[in-house]
């Protein structure tokens, strides 16, 4: 019984150095933190069961009680707090807490591939204590920008002539401001940049494209990275009887169909990538805006290449889709995507695979076999014990005071005394 209790005690450790808790302190009364995703949160921690290599993501809700706009930052933000065992990121999707709101943020832990047995704590601060301020109106420092052009319905070999006015946070034109120009997709050109806007607050450029399509051009003021403004311009076809109808149409074409996926079996909370090959077959740059799961199984998601992303003419990129199935049987999703390809806007390809359970794990098969076979041995040695104790005879002389002698004679038992 003894060795038996031993080896329980060794398999209740074994199971509990399988949960990694993260601890999380909040800053702030004003302010309640929730935890949804695949863990347990309690009191401030965050329990959660990883493999080596596995990569789970929660989702972190901070509600707001307080009267006024308070500022959150967690201690990672945003970046990851990495150690030898775990890695746990902070990617906030709003920073600013509204009086009453709530603000959001994806918290991803990922267990290293060399992660050892043991339990992991880190401390997690998110801090919302702080009053948002907003100051008065600031007279002759950049605080927007609005870029406008006054054409529409251009063709392809017209131009547009662009306007960007830089302006304060009392909306007065900032004159003498030095702003730069880029094109952020498609393939127009720009010239006649003006770099410094003028008494009136304004740089003018003039956006060339010779295909059809549509281009974004961006307007940034400089030394202010956070003020900025885009536009989109789109160049149609030449109309009927234009004198410049010599000029080449050149347009992306994504293939199609695109291929399927087929994962196959994958273990339940295991990961898997796959890629699938997104070709332009057309004589333009392709590109693409976006690459989302548009129905089926969360358990599929897009990696990367980040959108957008450019697929240069009649060449190809592949693109890489995870499956981490979270339980077991067939899953399958559809994926679409977008781009500039003026055809077919989208395009869907399908993915599939199949959850597989992980089953019990050696070490504890192994122990379970020990356990019975133990405990059989164990009751036959007890079993043989207590029928020799039953066979024994006890015997106690009442009277006489004389010996009591014991004989066999045709297997009938005399007692004399």
């Amino acid at each position: 019984m003894r060795k038996i209790a031993i080896l329980l005690s060794a398999l209740m450790v074994l199971l509990a150095v399988s949960t990694l808790p993260v601890s999380a302190d909040v800053s702030g009364d004003d302010i309640a933190v929730t935890v949804t995703g695949d863990g347990t949160w309690v009191d401030g921690v965050l329990s959660v069961s990883l493999f080596p290599g596995q990569e789970k993501v929660f989702t972190v809700t901070v509600n707001s009680t307080a009267a006024e706009d308070l500022q959150v930052s967690p201690v990672a933000n945003p970046g990851c707090v990495v150690d030898s065992v775990l890695a746990v990121c902070f990617a906030p999707t709003n920073s600013t807490l509204v009086a009453g709101g709530s603000s959001i943020f994806n918290l991803t832990i990922t267990a290293e591939g060399n992660a050892p047995p043991g339990v992991f704590s880190s401390n997690l601060t998110i801090i919302a204590d702080t009053e948002v301020v907003n100051p008065p109106p600031s007279t002759g420092i950049p605080h927007h920008v609005v870029l406008v052009s006054a054409q529409s319905g251009q063709v392809v070999g017209d131009s547009y002539d662009l306007t960007a006015t830089v302006y304060d946070s009392a909306d007065t034109p900032v004159s003498n401001v030095s702003v730069s120009w880029s094109v952020l997709t498609g393939s127009a050109a720009l010239s006649s940049l003006g770099l410094v806007t003028n008494a009136s607050g304004q740089a003018h450029a003039v956006a060339d494209c010779v295909v059809v399509g549509t281009s974004t051009v961006r307007c940034r003021v400089e030394s202010y990275s956070g003020i900025l403004a885009t536009i989109d311009l789109t160049w149609a076809e030449n109309a009927e009887g234009d004198d410049d109808d010599d000029v080449v149409v050149t347009i992306p074409n994504i293939r199609q169909p695109i291929s399927a996926i087929a994962f196959g079996e994958v273990l339940v909370d295991g990961i898997l990538d796959q890629t699938v090959t997104v070709y332009n077959d057309g004589n333009a740059p392709l590109v693409v805006a976006s690459v989302m799961r548009s129905s089926g199984s969360a358990d599929f998601t897009y990696v990367g290449p980040l959108a957008p992303f450019t697929v240069g003419s009649a060449s190809s990129t592949a693109i890489t889709i995870r499956f981490t199935p979270t339980a077991a049987g067939e899953e399958s999703a559809v994926f679409t995507i977008t781009s500039n390809d003026p055809d077919t806007a989208g395009v869907s390809f399908a993915v599939s695979g199949t959850g597989k359970s992980r089953g019990k794990p050696a070490w504890l098969v192994f122990l379970i076999g020990v356990l019975i076979i133990g405990g059989c041995f164990g009751g036959y040695f007890y079993f043989k014990r207590w029928r020799a104790k039953r066979s024994s005879l006890d015997v106690l002389a009442r009277s006489g005071g004389g010996d009591l002698g014991l004989g066999a004679d045709d297997d009938v038992l005399n007692l004399d005394t």
